[in-house]
């Protein structure tokens, strides 16, 4: 009888015990102990040891916990810590990191990133009103560039893997690149700097790209009938009106300009009139076809800004 349990107790010592097996244990064990007969220290040290049990022997379920706690605090976070100059602001890119570590699919970390997008920008409007130091606003318009551009190549990623509900998430991010453009050309008569202004085009020049990355999305969405052909030509009609009229202002910003680049945007305005009037006549087909060709007007005359710019400094 004794070498049989002699033998079992060997037997267990070799085996590696299951970490709940251990807990109960341990809780069964310090259960039997009177409270009453201990000191008020040693009475506070027993309960802890048994609650400290569950931490211990479960750290993946801490830092679970952490994260959460810490996403759970970040929308008052992020009120608080709004601008880069704020003592709270490196906590916000901390949850920031958080949030991404989080997102487990491309589709999710572009509705991520894209939410970074807007608060850089509603930092940006706030450091604008008050007035702030060139070098943060020149800090933070980097950043959103960078969340921006990160928030198109996830869609993009989510679209080779998957391709389908993703009319929303591009709506949204085009959205951001037009609200983007809105703030900032309201905004470069504000600077100073040339520094600064050769940061915020380089900005305005991303949200171009943005856009057509999303617009890509919604034409193949389109195509695979994921989405209506009223949606995609509707939106595909909003770009291309803003990116029109963004090289209409540099147009007219510029004093050395070629004959060509004013032919194409005189063709390109009354372009767009007509794919307006397709596509309020329920021809979406035509729209469609009429706003590429504008659309590649819009490249050949930034094209050509850009080679005048060079000629004549």
């Amino acid at each position: 009888m004794s070498h049989n349990i002699e033998s079992q107790l060997r037997k267990l010592k070799s085996d590696t015990l299951d970490e709940a097996w251990v807990i109960s244990n341990r809780e069964k064990l310090m259960s039997q102990v009177e409270p009453a007969d201990l000191s008020l220290v040693r009475r506070f040290g027993l309960h802890c040891n048994i609650g400290l049990d569950h931490l211990v022997y479960a750290p993946a379920r801490v830092l679970v916990i952490t994260l959460l706690l810490i996403v759970g605090f970040s929308t008052s976070m992020m009120a608080k810590a709004s601008l880069p100059n704020s003592v709270l602001y490196p906590g916000r890119v901390i949850i920031e990191k958080v949030e991404l570590i989080l997102a487990a699919t491309p589709e999710k970390e572009a509705a991520v990133y894209n939410k970074h997008a807007q608060q850089r920008l509603a930092d940006l409007v706030k450091m604008k009103k008050d007035q702030a130091d060139e070098k943060d606003i020149q800090g933070t318009a980097q950043r959103l560039e960078k969340d921006l551009t990160a928030a198109a190549s996830s869609l993009d990623i989510a679209k080779t893997e998957d391709g389908t509900g993703l009319g929303q998430l591009a709506l949204d991010i085009s959205a951001s690149a037009q609200a983007t453009r809105d703030v900032l050309d309201g905004s470069k008569e504000d600077i100073v700097t040339a520094e600064t202004r050769t940061i915020l085009d380089s900005v305005l020049q991303t949200t171009s790209s943005v856009e057509d990355k999303t617009l890509s999305v919604l034409v193949n969405m389109y195509e695979q009938d994921d989405i209506s052909a009223q949606e995609t030509i509707e939106k595909f009609m909003g770009i291309v009106e803003n990116q029109v009229a963004s090289v209409a202002t540099a147009v007219g910003e510029m004093d050395n300009i070629s004959d060509q680049a004013y032919t194409d945007m005189r063709t390109a305005g009354s372009l767009l009139g007509q794919a307006r009037a397709s596509y309020e006549s329920g021809d979406y087909k035509t729209a469609l076809s009429i706003l590429s060709g504008v659309k590649q007007l819009v490249v050949t005359i930034q094209a050509q800004l850009t080679t005048d710019d060079s000629n004549h400094q």
